[in-house]
């Protein structure tokens, strides 16, 4: 993956999964159950996933 590639997402306010855990305080097999039931709203980037921590947390109801 080209390095300008992985800077989109961040560029965009969106963060990765190790930095919604930790905003959340939930584990990181609950961030792949609520992504993988499309609980919570993602962009997906080859293999790297991410997520606007604003938008996750209306769609938790926090």
């Amino acid at each position: 993956m080209s390095k300008g590639l992985s800077k989109i997402p961040l560029e965009r306010g969106l963060v990765p999964t190790k930095t919604l855990v930790h905003e959340l305080g939930v584990t990181k097999e609950a961030i792949f159950y609520y992504r993988d039931k499309n609980i919570i709203p993602f962009i997906q980037v080859g293999k790297r996933y991410f997520y606007d921590l604003q938008k996750v947390k209306e769609a938790l109801g926090q």
